[in-house]
């Protein structure tokens, strides 16, 4: 039996519920993680197909050739990209958009699931949320390059790069303690994870910037020239020590 018959019989059966349009990626390839490709008359009928199979998770659709591939994995195995003439979906789609936390000019380096265009950084954003593995990104917008990651402020946590916006798709529920938590004219000296230039003045930034990274445990912050050393151990590597103009808090503040 053909492809495009089988199509036909399972429709005329009643097998599918109909397709959300909310979903569709026009101009977006989901490339990879292919369970099956074969013929269909529409992006209607080709997103009918996967909700009838078990294991379909996401679409491409080709109109000029009617070609549809069914994927295993949503956003396919790579991520979306941009792709003339064809149509992508998931099933089950992400619609939520939250730039609260968006951090600019700053990279979060590594942890990269592959790099591709994107025309914006909401388009960026969007190709993480639709992607099964992703939860932040980095994007340049001179170029559009668009870096998705597999962890939250990427393998190395959030460094100064000019021109780079990144973005963690949790951002955080709660706002900062510093105002209680935080030791003041005290250094906690070692255990750096990273080290960056935020405002001055300011220790919510870089409470902030600890708060979004998994492995931030503490942080020392410089007001006068906004240097934020972000620390993989409470207290740092030697205990507190006194220092003027040091601020140092751990992220849990009951210890």
């Amino acid at each position: 039996m053909s492809a495009i018959v089988y199509v036909s019989l399972l429709l005329s059966v009643g097998l599918f519920q109909e397709s959300s349009g909310s979903c569709v990626r026009d101009g977006v390839d989901y490339g990879g993680a292919d369970t099956w490709n074969l013929m269909a008359y529409s992006f209607d009928e080709c997103s009918k197909v996967c909700k009838a199979a078990r294991f379909c998770k996401a679409i491409t659709y080709r109109p000029s050739d009617r070609r549809c591939w069914l994927k295993y994995r949503k956003g396919g195995d790579h991520g979306p990209s941009l792709g003339a003439g064809l149509m992508s979906a998931n099933m089950d789609c992400n619609q939520k958009s939250d730039q609260s936390c968006a951090k600019h000019n700053v990279d979060y380096g590594g942890a990269d699931l592959g790099h591709r265009t994107a025309n914006t950084f909401d388009q960026c954003e969007q190709f993480c949320r639709d992607t099964e593995r992703c939860v932040s990104i980095t994007y340049q917008a001179s170029s559009k390059s668009c870096w998705l990651k597999h962890r939250k402020s990427g393998h190395r946590g959030p460094t100064n790069r000019h021109s780079l916006t990144s973005l963690n798709m949790e951002c955080p529920r709660s706002g900062p303690q510093s105002s209680k938590c935080a030791h003041q004219n005290i250094d906690f000296w070692g255990a750096d994870l990273t080290h960056l230039v935020t405002d001055k003045n300011n220790v919510g930034k870089c409470e902030g910037f600890c708060r979004e990274e998994p492995r931030c445990a503490s942080f020392t912050y410089m007001s006068a020239t906004g240097n934020c050393w972000l620390k993989y151990q409470q207290y740092g590597a030697r205990g507190p020590s006194h220092a003027n103009g040091l601020i140092s808090m751990n992220m849990n503040c009951s210890k």
